[in-house]
């Protein structure tokens, strides 16, 4: 008479199910990447889907390491120099758009339509990289921003300097600490700076 090791059957029933069922989940996992789920956009490398800075932000992936730009300006504020003198400018009528893949944000002054302040990024602006300002937009980097001042009454403004992008509350904020406005050919200034929400 043979003796059945029930023991050793419900062992070896077990087994084979959690071998069934891990390779299941397996599969799904891999249909999920295919997918582009969640495991797939917030760590590929890239900022893609809703997200706000390269694996980071949007309704999937874990909140983004703030840029901390290394000073405190007072919002919506232009400090350049305008005419003879360094002046403080008020911005308004704040708005952004894309054209051609590029990000233009663009904010008026006191004067209304006929002066303003036009920032072009590449391509959607990621709040973990600190973008270089240029005074060309002919062939920006993913790091450059193109920054440009128009003034009805004074010479058209370029410059250079390091911009920090934040997305706070919905909005964007564009801020350069120390940023050396210019008019073509004309003297670099230090002093300057600017702090724009969107």
């Amino acid at each position: 008479m043979k003796i059945i090791n029930w023991n050793f059957i419900v062992s070896i029933g077990l087994l084979t199910t959690l071998l069934l069922g891990n390779g299941c989940r397996k599969k799904v996992e891999r249909e999920e990447l295919a997918n582009g789920n969640i495991v797939a956009h917030c760590s590929n490398y890239v900022m893609d889907a809703d997200e706000i800075g390269t694996d980071c932000g949007g309704i999937d992936c874990d909140s983004c390491a703030t840029n901390t730009p290394p000073c405190t300006l007072p919002e919506n504020k232009l400090r350049m120099l305008h005419g003879p003198t360094i002046q403080n400018l008020n911005l308004y009528n704040k708005s952004y758009s894309t054209v051609d893949s590029h990000w233009i944000f663009i904010a008026y002054t006191d004067a209304g339509n006929d002066e303003y302040i036009k920032f072009d990024f590449p391509s959607k602006p990621n709040i973990t990289t600190i973008y270089k300002g240029q005074s060309d937009a002919s062939f920006l980097e993913s790091d450059e921003v193109f920054i440009y001042f128009y003034g009805y009454s004074t010479p058209d403004m370029y410059g250079a300097g390091d911009v920090y992008v934040n997305f706070i509350d919905g909005k964007y904020h564009l801020t350069s600490c120390d940023y050396s406005f210019h008019s073509s050919g004309g003297l670099t200034l230090t002093g300057q700076y600017f702090n724009i929400s969107f």
